[in-house]
């Protein structure tokens, strides 16, 4: 009984996570208190990339090497009290960066990645609230051919955590997941395996056990495979409940952008 408790308490957290990042609109942050999240265990000793003490982004917070250290800021709250844009150096691509204040540090700024949330450390207090549009505005039509006349072929903008998704409206829909899932290996290149399973925040998964997983065709340590959800239950499960977890071979990692894939499946299906 208490293992059950355990996994559904882990299920909750997982599922909640997906809402704290806001993409392409940092803006939703203004106003908002944050929360540094803990990093896994192996990322500790890493310390958390992009705050800094000068609005150049020039000087790290508590500077470490090119971070400041976990135990600096993990746990703690700030108000966003901006959303800044600004231009990096030598480049013409806009960034945007967070303007934190807390009693204890002071005003920090905080480097946002609006392509990634792979590095982004927060949870929203209260969570985050989106636009109607928002996640439709990060779904296109794809250029492949339907099924069927009246059948159409969207696609995400772009990938999050090394997922791309497709989604086939018609008569018998379906959603095809490509993972590009990164082992972390640093010492050799990832060998092939078998095995993909999405975990979704109901505790229900999608799972082809004997699909041959291989590495991406550039080498180094990164699994590619795709996964489809193809049943009208599976359908219906990618639209209603969250991804949280992906295992591909023997490797496992959590999904900070379930909620976010829910989202756009559900813009793809309308």
């Amino acid at each position: 009984m208490k293992k059950i408790i355990l996994v559904f308490a882990l299920l909750l957290s997982l599922s909640g996570f997906a809402q704290n990042y806001p993409g392409n609109n940092p803006d939703l942050l203004t106003g908002k208190t944050v929360k540094v999240l803990p990093l896994k265990e192996s990322l500790q000793s890493y310390g958390f990339r992009g705050f800094f003490k000068d609005a150049e982004l020039q000087k790290n917070y508590k500077k470490s090497g090119a971070t400041t250290p976990y135990k600096v800021l993990v746990g703690k709250e700030f108000k966003v009290t901006a959303i800044e844009r600004y231009k990096k150096p030598l480049k013409n691509d806009v960034r945007y960066r967070l303007v934190l204040d807390n009693a204890e540090t002071g005003t920090l700024y905080y480097d946002y990645d609006e392509v990634s949330s792979v590095e982004y450390p927060f949870e929203v207090i209260g969570g985050l609230e989106f636009p109607a549009d928002h996640f439709c505005s990060l779904v296109t039509p794809a250029n492949a051919k339907p099924h069927e006349p009246d059948g159409k072929w969207f696609e995400t903008t772009k990938p999050l955590e090394g997922i791309s998704i497709f989604g086939y409206k018609g008569k018998e829909s379906l959603v095809r997941f490509y993972i590009d899932f990164n082992t972390g290996e640093k010492d050799f290149q990832t060998p092939k395996g078998k095995g993909v399973t999405l975990t979704f925040d109901n505790g229900e998964t999608i799972s082809r056990p004997d699909d041959d997983v291989i590495p991406a065709s550039d080498g180094g340590n990164v699994l590619t495979v795709k996964i489809m959800a193809i049943t009208p239950a599976q359908v219906k499960l990618v639209q209603e409940h969250s991804l949280i977890s992906i295992k591909v071979g023997k490797y496992e990692k959590a999904i900070k952008n379930g909620f976010t894939f829910k989202e756009q499946i559900k813009c793809m299906l309308k």
